[in-house]
């Protein structure tokens, strides 16, 4: 086992000397008819009393698309909570739309964080751990996939060394929500 890894180890330096890329494998994701993206940002622990969630988003692409649905939390200790039961009611819907199996694919999965909400405010319509169980963590698929000459495959990292630029249709696309009734703080 430490042969195997010890193997990809020196391919992640060999790449970060070079410079360049490398093709490790295909880019493994299950093929749905819908997807459900969806991403979070929040405020870690040293920066706040509790580490939190502060913008929730997802969009349904595929057969059954929808807008973008968007929450954000409320201020100070139990702020996130409103924003967890407007995730759980955009997590609804999405499920409704998509009738049926697909995948939530995630920028980085942080099942100690998700844990964290559950124990914090429950899951008492069940569509946390449904949410949970349809989560593709696209963090492990990346690495698996292909070595970047990069200290972290953070989205805004690999934006930047791809030459990726925001423009700014998508940034008044990325707001919409917040003129949508999905935000449950105006």
């Amino acid at each position: 086992m430490v042969g195997k890894k010890a193997e990809k180890i020196l391919v992640y330096a060999d790449v970060l000397t070079s410079g360049k890329e490398r093709m490790l494998g295909p880019v493994a994701i299950p093929v749905h008819d819908n997807c459900v993206v969806f991403d979070l940002e929040g405020m870690p622990p040293h920066l706040d009393e509790l580490e939190k969630i502060n913008l929730w988003g997802m969009r349904v692409y595929g057969k059954r698309p929808s807008e973008v649905m968007g929450v954000t939390a409320g201020f100070g200790k139990d702020g996130d909570r409103g924003g967890v039961g407007g995730v759980s009611r955009c997590c609804h819907e999405a499920l409704r739309r998509i009738r049926g199996h697909s995948i939530f694919p995630l920028a980085s999965l942080r099942e100690d964080l998700h844990q964290q909400y559950i124990d914090r405010y429950g899951d008492t319509d069940g569509i946390a751990a449904l949410v949970i169980r349809n989560l593709l963590d696209l963090l492990p698929v990346t690495k698996n996939a292909i070595a970047l000459p990069l200290p972290s495959y953070s989205l805004k990292v690999v934006e930047e060394h791809v030459g990726f630029k925001r423009t700014q249709d998508e940034l008044e696309e990325a707001g919409r929500w917040r003129n949508s009734s999905w935000q449950p703080f105006n």
